[in-house]
């Protein structure tokens, strides 16, 4: 009995530490960079976003595409997609671009809300697939922050230097 627990623990242990070496320690950080605005039907708007992948870590990061969804105070308004193949040296970024498809209407319910308190808070939630060695994995990415409609890029506060539109 005392054999086989033995054997058991010397079995799980490797195999436990295997797994914990492949998780990420320092997991990718993901942000906006550039929306512009590609078209647009009665239902649907497709924007293009400029996405930073930053690699926190000192080793390479193979980037196999993403899937996100984009939420305005807390409601999801749309969906993209990339197929981007990327690769991001260990402490280095690299950016790519992805198409997000924006439901109109629901993106216009939330507009009016937004036009009056001139901000909003928006949310980038979704997965980055990644290729190791161990194979393919997803790796969880949640952004948020508030846009302040009021303040411009040219707009200046008292100590003279541009105020920030997202935060």
């Amino acid at each position: 009995m005392r054999k086989s627990r033995l054997i058991i623990a010397l079995v799980l242990i490797p195999a436990a530490m295997a797994c914990t070496s492949m998780g990420l320690t320092d997991p990718p950080e993901l942000t906006l960079v550039n929306i512009q605005f590609r078209d647009s039907t009665l239902f649907e708007s497709t924007i293009e976003a400029t996405m930073r992948v930053l690699n926190p870590s000192p080793e390479p990061l193979k980037i196999e595409g993403a899937s996100f969804k984009l939420s305005l105070d807390g409601h999801t308004v749309g969906r993209g997609v990339s197929q981007a193949q990327l690769s991001v040296d260990g402490l280095a970024t690299n950016t790519f671009r992805m198409d997000f498809h924006i439901n109109n209407a629901s993106a216009l319910f939330r507009l009016r809300q937004i036009i009056e308190t001139k901000s909003t808070h928006y949310g980038i939630k979704g997965k980055l697939f990644s290729a190791t060695s161990y194979g393919r994995r997803s790796i969880r990415i949640e952004k948020a922050g508030d846009l302040d409609l009021s303040k411009t890029a040219d707009s200046l506060n008292p100590g003279g230097t541009p105020e920030p539109m997202l935060q």
